[in-house]
């Protein structure tokens, strides 16, 4: 499995979609250094920020894998976020950091993709109830929505990414961009020229469209996770199944 810690600034979300659709959007991972760093903290303590980039990149990791259905990349990667042990903890950050290797140790743990699916949404929401009680001020990627004549499996999973995004930064704008395109389902007729499971498609085609409500209405960290982590298995169904 290729890893995503190397990448220190920039993360490529892996493919969710067919290798004949569009790349992916590009995430840029956000950056704590020294100027984000509680102005309190001791230089020990705001050099030890800098670590952040491979802890997104990992936690990157875990949602692009469950988009493909890669179960046990996501488990790889959940692990390593389980087990870290930093060696300094700035103020405020201990009950967080637990509730995020609690998350990250369900993904590890879990025994089916839905199971890891709504262990993952705890593992984000953790990370945004953190960044936003130690006022990160994560900026969101620098990226712009497809054109309206794009491919529609770009633009769905461009806005898939922005759920993810309204989770760990957090972010109500991001959460309304996503809303506002995931449901532009594309049509997954010559996807792939290959066998399909059109009722596993179908399925998960009426799982999303039934969410849609759901998603429009959830104003909390606490809705959006619950909506991401039921979302999230569709994705890999759907691709499982031909589209």
């Amino acid at each position: 499995m290729p890893s995503l810690r190397s990448v220190a600034v920039l993360a490529l979300l892996t493919p969710a979609c067919p290798s004949s659709v569009e790349p992916p959007t590009r995430v840029e991972a956000p950056q704590l250094g020294e100027a984000d760093a509680p102005a309190k903290a001791t230089s020990v303590e705001r050099a030890a920020t800098v670590k952040m980039p491979a802890h997104f990149a990992d936690l990157l990791e875990v949602h692009s894998s469950l988009i493909r259905g890669a179960v046990d990349d996501a488990k790889r990667a959940a692990t390593v976020i389980a087990e870290e042990r930093p060696s300094v903890v700035l103020d405020g950050w201990a009950p967080y950091l637990s509730a995020t290797q609690v998350a990250a140790r369900a993904v590890a743990d879990a025994g089916d993709l839905e199971g890891a699916a709504a262990a993952a949404a705890s593992l984000a929401r953790s990370c945004g109830e953190c960044h936003a009680a130690q006022a990160a001020g994560l900026a969101r990627a620098d990226a712009s929505p497809p054109a309206s004549d794009a491919p529609l499996m770009r633009r769905h999973k461009w806005a898939f990414d922005r759920l993810w995004e309204a989770l760990v930064l957090p972010s109500d704008a991001a959460w309304r961009d996503g809303v506002g395109a995931f449901v532009e389902l594309p049509s997954c007729d010559a996807a792939r020229g290959g066998p399909q499971d059109l009722e596993a498609i179908r399925r998960a085609r009426q799982r999303v469209r039934a969410l849609e409500q759901a998603a429009a209405q959830a104003d909390t960290l606490e809705a959006r996770a619950k909506v991401y982590g039921e979302l999230l298995p569709t994705c890999a169904t759907c691709h499982a199944g031909g589209c």
